[in-house]
C-alpha cells in the first residue's frame, strides 16, 4: 500500500498537463540518445569516431582495459586485469526510407578478466563498474520509437542507462556511483543487460519513465518469465538554465521474485532513490558539477538498508585539454546484520584524452569497513579506452 502511494505521488508531480518549455534542455537530449551510443561516444560526443554507412546505418565500437591493484594494510592480493570490447550498429529508420522517428540498436558485449577484483578486497558496493564475469553477450537489441510528447524502447538493453543513473558520476568506477548498492546489491544479476520496455513520456525539461525489466538478466533469453522482474517509475525535472542548471530525479522500483529462487536470485523488496545533480559554467570555461545520492530499501530483507552518495566533477579546467575530466566521490552503504553499520568507499578519478580514440584513466579508492567488517582496503586501479 505504501509503495502505491509513492507511485500516485510521483504522477502527480509529474504534471504532464503543465505547458512544456519552448527550449529542450541538454539533459533531455542526452536522455534521448542514452543507451543508444557506447561510453566513449557518450563522454567525447564531439569527437567519438563515428562511421556512417548508407541508408541510415551507423557503427561505433571501443576497448576498453583495467588493471586493478588493491593493498590491503601489508598485504597485497594478484592483481585483476579486466578487458572488454563491444561493438554497436544503429538504423535510423526515417533515413532508410522504413517509417519515422524509429530506431533500431543492436550492441554485443565480450568481457574477459584474470579473477574479481571483489573478492580480493572483500568490499561489498564493487571497485569496478567494468568488471563482469567472463563471458560473451548481447548487450543492446531493441527498437527505439519516437511518437508525440515522448518515446518506447523495446527489446535487451540495461535498465541503469536509463534509471537510477547520475550523469556526474560517469567517470567514477566504484559500482555505488551508478547503481546504488539497495538495488545493485540487494538484487543478483541486475548490473547486466535484460529484457524490458521503457516508456518515456514529457515535453521539454520534465519527463516520466516507466520501465520493466525480467528478473534474471544474466542468462537473458532463458527463463524469461519464469524468474520474476523489477519495476521501476523515476521523474526526472530540470530547472534553471545556463550558466547553471540542477536535475532532480525521483524513483521507485519493485522487484517481485518467487521464493523458490529467492536464495539464489534475491527475494522480493522495493525501494526509493533520489539524485540531484547541479552543473554550471564558470568563468573561463571551467565546468562544474556537484551531485548527491540517496536511495532507501525499507524491507528487512535487504541487506543493503541505505545508500548516500555525494561527488564533484571537473572538466574544461585544463587549458588546450577540454576533454580531460576529474572526479571525486563518496558512496556509503549501510548494512545490516554486520559488525560495522556501513562500507565506506572515497574515489579520486581522472579521465585524460591522450589521443583523438584514446583515453587513460587513473583511479584511486579507500575502503573502509569492507562488507561491514573490521578491515581498510586501498585500490589502484589504472584503465584504458578506444574509441574504434
Amino acid at each position: 500500500m505504501r509503495q502505491r502511494r509513492w507511485i500516485a505521488l510521483l504522477l502527480l508531480l509529474c504534471g504532464l498537463g503543465r505547458e512544456a518549455r519552448a527550449a529542450t534542455s541538454p539533459d533531455v537530449l542526452a536522455d534521448l540518445i542514452a543507451g543508444d551510443r557506447l561510453r566513449l561516444s557518450r563522454l567525447f560526443a564531439r569527437s567519438a569516431p563515428e562511421v556512417s554507412l548508407p541508408d541510415g546505418v551507423q557503427a561505433e565500437g571501443e576497448v576498453d582495459g583495467q588493471y586493478i591493484q588493491p593493498s590491503l594494510g601489508f598485504r597485497r592480493p594478484d592483481p585483476t586485469l579486466i578487458f572488454a570490447a563491444q561493438l554497436g550498429l544503429s538504423l535510423d529508420t526515417s533515413a532508410a526510407g522504413w517509417w519515422r522517428g524509429g530506431r533500431l540498436v543492436f550492441a554485443v558485449l565480450t568481457v574477459g578478466s584474470s579473477g574479481n577484483p571483489d573478492r580480493a578486497v572483500g568490499d561489498l558496493q564493487g571497485i569496478s563498474a567494468l568488471y563482469q564475469h567472463t563471458r560473451a553477450r548481447f548487450h543492446d537489441i531493441y527498437v527505439r520509437q519516437r511518437f508525440g510528447f515522448g518515446l518506447v524502447r523495446l527489446g535487451v538493453m540495461n535498465g541503469n542507462d536509463y534509471f537510477d543513473a547520475t550523469g556526474l558520476a560517469d567517470i567514477l568506477q566504484n559500482g555505488s556511483f551508478s547503481l546504488a548498492p539497495t538495488i545493485g546489491v540487494d538484487i543478483s544479476g541486475l548490473s547486466h543487460s535484460g529484457l524490458g520496455a521503457v516508456l518515456r513520456l514529457g515535453n521539454g525539461q520534465r519527463a516520466l519513465r516507466l520501465g520493466v525489466f525480467q528478473g534474471d538478466p544474466v542468462d537473458t533469453f532463458q527463463h524469461v518469465l519464469g524468474r520474476g522482474g523489477i519495476g521501476f517509475i523515476e521523474l526526472d525535472d530540470t530547472l534553471g538554465a545556463p550558466p547553471g542548471r540542477l536535475t532532480l530525479k525521483l524513483g521507485a522500483w519493485q522487484y517481485w521474485q518467487s521464493r523458490r529462487f529467492a536464495a539464489s536470485l534475491g527475494p522480493s523488496l522495493g525501494g526509493f532513490y533520489g539524485i540531484a545533480e547541479w552543473r554550471r559554467r564558470l568563468s573561463g570555461g571551467a565546468r562544474l558539477g556537484v551531485f548527491a545520492q540517496l536511495a532507501a530499501n525499507p524491507h528487512a530483507a535487504g541487506e543493503v538498508a541505505g545508500y548516500t552518495g555525494v561527488g564533484v566533477r571537473l572538466s574544461h579546467f585544463v587549458i588546450g585539454r577540454p576533454h580531460d575530466v576529474t572526479a571525486l566521490g563518496v558512496a556509503r552503504a549501510f548494512l545490516r546484520h554486520q559488525p560495522e553499520p556501513a562500507e565506506t568507499a572515497v574515489e579520486l578519478a581522472y579521465l585524460a584524452r591522450v589521443a583523438p580514440r584514446l583515453y587513460l584513466e587513473p583511479d584511486l579508492q579507500w575502503i573502509r569497513h569492507a562488507d561491514g567488517q573490521n578491515r581498510t582496503a586501498w585500490v589502484g586501479l589504472i584503465g584504458f579506452g578506444l574509441a574504434l
